[in-house]
């Protein structure tokens, strides 16, 4: 039970740091204030970049799940069976929304569609 809540408090702090990155690389930087920043509507560059912003989050939860998958075959001797065993059993905190539709096939490959 103990080897169980050491890897699922790895499986948390990993998803910790990937929210983390992803809410981070929103931020501002140089330290100006909401007094400068510039008024106009979104340009498609800034676009592109929420786009691949999201990308990035969504694969980063991917290879979150896949470390969950590994930990629990690891300790268990065979994959879950869908994410929701890797929730009830806590390898991996419940999924927020939005997120794709993840599954983990027999192999254990993580399986789901970022946008």
């Amino acid at each position: 039970m103990v080897e169980r809540s050491g890897v699922g408090v790895v499986v948390v702090l990993v998803g910790l740091i990937a929210l983390l990155s992803g809410c981070s690389a929103g931020g501002t930087s140089g330290g100006n204030s909401a007094a400068d920043a510039p008024t106009t509507t979104l340009s498609a560059s800034s676009r592109a970049d929420d786009d691949e912003q999201a990308t990035e989050a969504c694969e980063t939860g991917r290879r979150t799940i896949r470390v969950a998958v590994e930990a629990y075959y690891a300790k268990v001797g065979r994959y879950p069976v869908d994410v929701d065993e890797l929730v009830d059993e806590g390898y991996l905190l419940a999924l927020g929304e939005p997120h794709p539709e993840w599954t983990i096939e027999g192999d254990g490959t993580v399986v789901g569609t970022c946008p």
